[in-house]
């Protein structure tokens, strides 16, 4: 909720309290970035099936500041943006839309593995684990850590791959995705061996 309201904030001061300097470069990323807040929300409040694990203060404060700060960022690197074509902004919005669609997909799979409708089991099973199956998880154990990657990084090149105020939070993105790849993997490596034997930590058939 907290991403979404930022980032509409944000797509507004940029649509009328900048609009003598309107750049459609961070527009559309803007609107790609809702898009991407608004779809977590959902997969949230309708999707995942959380365990009774609780999240720290800590934890939960630096969420709220990383999804203030994101939009924020997009904003603040107007001035280094690149002028990019219709043609480009649509090809970046239809890629965009595929890595929201894939990783909407891994969630998916994540959540039914714990809600009784994957083939692993047929009844409810919260307290549970099960090794995942299916698309993306044929070739590494957490897609949707880097999906998340890849959205963050698509939106940095195509802003500009200089070195600028959003590149701090793509730096954290990263930085963050592979502690918890790693994380995840050897958890894998504990529990499913052989499942996390056949699967890459981040890239297929290489590492």
């Amino acid at each position: 909720m907290i991403g979404i309201f930022s980032t509409l904030c944000i797509l507004l001061v940029e649509l009328f309290m900048l609009s003598s300097v309107l750049n459609k470069t961070i527009i559309s990323v803007l609107i790609i970035y809702l898009v991407h807040v608004s779809r977590r929300l959902y997969e949230c409040e309708y999707v995942s099936v959380f365990s009774n694990s609780q999240m720290s203060f800590m934890h939960f404060l630096m969420g709220i500041g990383f999804y203030i700060v994101a939009p924020s960022s997009i904003l603040l690197s107007q001035s280094n943006a690149a002028e990019r074509s219709y043609l480009t902004i649509g090809l970046f919005s239809v890629h965009m839309l595929i890595l929201q669609y894939l990783q909407d997909l891994v969630f998916r799979q994540l959540a039914a593995l714990r809600s009784g409708k994957n083939k692993n089991t047929d009844k409810l099973s919260e307290k549970k684990y099960y090794p995942p199956e299916g698309s993306m998880f044929y070739w590494v154990s957490c897609p949707h850590y880097i999906l998340e990657i890849s959205i963050y990084l698509s939106c940095q090149l195509f802003i500009t791959p200089k070195w600028i105020p959003f590149s701090h939070i793509l730096f954290f993105t990263i930085c963050n995705q592979l502690c918890c790849i790693w994380l995840n993997h050897n958890w894998y490596k504990n529990n499913f061996p052989e499942w996390a034997s056949k699967r890459a930590m981040l890239i297929p058939y290489v590492w």
